[in-house]
């Protein structure tokens, strides 16, 4: 069964800023079980999309990629747009 990311998973991980390594420091048991580490890896693949695309540092194809990655990377649209919102204010 493919992972989904969720709002709730992405709710959790920006509860720490973003920040894998306080997540993983300063997180509850309850939070890591619910958060496992490939689910954290790939909220920081997309918010390294949308960072790059932001600053203008994408290619077209990746802008592209980017622009689709609700659905290539089974993210909740819901959660998508709490990462994009997170980005946009950095």
């Amino acid at each position: 069964m493919p992972m989904i990311i969720s709002h709730q998973s992405v709710t959790v991980f920006l509860k720490y800023d973003g920040d894998s390594d306080a997540f993983a420091r300063v997180a509850t048991s309850e939070e890591r079980a619910f958060l496992p580490d490939e689910v954290v890896r790939k909220i920081e693949d997309i918010i390294m999309h949308l960072s790059l695309t932001k600053a203008g540092a994408a290619s077209s194809s990746y802008a592209a990629e980017t622009a689709n990655l609700a659905s290539a990377d089974n993210i909740e649209p819901s959660g998508l747009l709490l990462l994009a919102n997170f980005v946009a204010s950095r």
